[in-house]
């Protein structure tokens, strides 16, 4: 197998565009092209982490999302995208922005420029009132509902459009894909959003790709105890249809899980696209994947590490397959339930 490799970019130009986020990144400019660097962030090897994330979508034939490369920097490791911005964007706000613009109009009953960067006391006050007032619980559990409620909200507001048919399905995907490979880390600030401006000064809005990935495969930042871990993968953007977000409230990541695995089969029974999804991600080969992974971007996953990642997309299956049983235990005991009445009524 390979050693440790991966392509430098110690000669590229680098461009003095602000980047946001916890770990440290730089723009710059290859084969005419804009690209991000994200440094690794403290012992998490994100480069690896984002590259097999993207590599495990584009085997199961997902879409919009950014495909991540190892790269190495001034002897720092990290991953390289491409942008996913071009000249024609005029304004870059996450879904923690739009619900801040929403908050703000409601309470002071006019709208903000939206190139608007809110302090740190506006966040803390928006969070206060969030966890109070809102179906999210702060900003760590998220469902589609409130979601697409607040964007809507948004939109209507400050005049923008948006298709919201294809967002909803492209929530929805991004859900499949971060249940089945463990990534906990799709807080409000992960969901991004490029407002456009048309030749009649319309304002209209779409998902961005999806990026920032690197707490995948239950490696988070916060779990520095890898044996929980394993046993407790974090989910946070929920489906969580019909009333279920108060579901999510409790410390027991697991139990989170188990609620997605059950609303994530609900809607593949509804959803051909899902379906494809989800029988795809439960009968992929993991190992041979890893190998393949190791074989394209010429590298070694740590052991420990591999081990790991084997450990949690086994977890996070079997999660899903007895969620479903049970639930069609639960179903087949309510049919005969109804079967057994209509029997005593004749």
């Amino acid at each position: 197998m390979m050693g440790h490799c991966m392509r430098n970019i110690d000669n590229v130009k680098i461009l003095d565009i602000p980047t946001k986020g916890i770990s440290k990144k730089m723009f710059f400019e290859m084969n005419g092209k804009t690209y991000l660097f994200k440094e690794n962030y403290k012992d998490i090897r994100r480069d690896i982490i984002e590259s097999l994330y993207s590599f495990i979508l584009q085997k199961v034939g997902a879409e919009n999302f950014v495909k991540y490369e190892m790269a190495q920097y001034k002897g720092v490791d990290g991953c390289i995208c491409e942008s996913f911005k071009d000249d024609s964007t005029k304004y870059e706000i996450s879904l923690v922005d739009i619900l801040m613009f929403n908050y703000m109009y409601n309470k002071d009953k006019k709208r903000c420029d939206l190139s608007t960067q809110f302090d740190d006391d506006t966040f803390d006050e928006f969070y206060r009132y969030d966890t109070l007032n809102s179906p999210s619980y702060g900003e760590y559990d998220i469902s589609l509902d409130y979601v697409l409620e607040g964007i809507q909200e948004f939109c209507k507001i400050y005049k923008i459009k948006c298709d919201f048919n294809s967002l909803q399905s492209r929530l929805k995907d991004i859900v499949v894909y971060d249940f089945f490979l463990c990534n906990g880390d799709r807080h409000w600030a992960n969901l991004e959003f490029l407002i456009n401006e048309d030749e009649d000064r319309q304002l209209n809005m779409e998902l961005t790709k999806i990026f920032d990935n690197g707490e995948a495969f239950g490696f988070s930042s916060a779990l520095q105890n890898r044996k929980v871990a394993r046993s407790y993968v974090d989910v946070r953007l929920g489906i969580s249809e019909n009333g279920r977000t108060n579901k999510f409230r409790g410390n027991k990541y697991f139990d989170r899980g188990k609620i997605v695995a059950t609303d994530i089969y609900e809607l593949s029974q509804k959803d051909n696209r899902i379906k494809n999804y989800v029988d795809k991600f439960l009968d992929f080969d993991i190992e041979k994947t890893l190998e393949e992974f190791e074989n394209t971007e010429e590298c070694k996953i740590p052991e420990d590490m591999r081990e790991e990642i084997m450990q949690n997309l086994k977890i996070r299956r079997k999660q899903y397959i007895t969620s479903v049983d049970k639930l069609q235990k639960r179903l087949d005991k309510s049919k005969l339930k109804i079967n057994e009445s209509n029997l005593i009524k004749v």
